[in-house]
């Protein structure tokens, strides 16, 4: 087995960091992932629990093919936000020929505690072959292609992130447009609007998960009742 550990900084708060988490497909840098599906999402006090498949490409050498054929491959990502700590933790792991190969990921995104303006991204893997004769060459080649994916993964977050700044600095822009022909505003009257607006948003969203929530399970599960059933993605067109 071998084991990868690298940290990454960004510098947005967050909350930033955090909404464009939710966004990241599809950008440049992302060109393997074909789709993705939410098959479970649930709030359980002030977490939210989400898991979604994804489905990558992936690169298979020639010798290897008489042991993976499928160049498609189901990926599983699981989830908890958790606002009282601020941390974003997402497990990671392919569930397809996972008795051959097995890749896990662990995220944790949090807050800097030493400036609140910036996040900190924490990312381990660990790589189990089970093919004798072959493990360390296989583990040797995942880990130097995980580092480049995971080098693109923080680019194409960036991007996004960029990417939802700028869509938002042109709805101040859009808003500010209102106040021609009436008494001018003060700019800070605007952004305390916008703020508000912000968090209706947001309170609306809560409510659609939990009722969402209630449609399909009848209750709230806590996290040791959350459990994958194997329901299978399929691509959106």
């Amino acid at each position: 087995m071998k084991y990868y550990c690298v940290k990454s900084d960004f510098k947005n708060t967050w909350d930033e960091v955090v909404s464009a988490f939710w966004q990241r497909y599809p950008n440049p840098y992302s060109s393997h992932v074909l789709c993705e599906d939410t098959v479970f999402r649930n709030v359980v006090g002030n977490k939210l629990i989400t898991k979604r498949i994804f489905i990558k490409t992936t690169r298979i050498p020639k010798w290897g093919e008489r042991f993976i054929s499928c160049k498609q491959v189901p990926v599983l990502e699981e989830s908890v936000v958790d606002r009282d700590s601020q941390k974003l933790i997402t497990y990671t792991r392919n569930i397809s020929y996972a008795r051959l190969m097995s890749i896990e990921e662990k995220c944790i995104y949090q807050a800097d505690p030493m400036n609140s303006q910036c996040t900190i991204l924490t990312r381990e893997a660990w790589f189990k072959c089970n093919l004798k004769g072959f493990a360390s060459a296989i583990q040797r080649l995942s880990l130097e292609r995980f580092k480049h994916h995971a080098n693109n993964a923080n680019k194409g977050l960036q991007f996004v992130i960029a990417k939802m700044l700028s869509a938002r600095q042109n709805q101040v822009y859009s808003k500010s447009e209102c106040w021609v022909g009436e008494e001018a505003k003060p700019e800070s009257m605007m952004y305390k609007h916008l703020s508000v607006y912000s968090r209706i948003l947001h309170d609306i969203r809560i409510f659609i998960i939990n009722h969402c929530c209630l449609l399909i399970d009848g209750r709230i599960a806590s996290p040791s009742q959350v459990r994958f059933e194997g329901q299978k993605a399929t691509a959106r067109s």
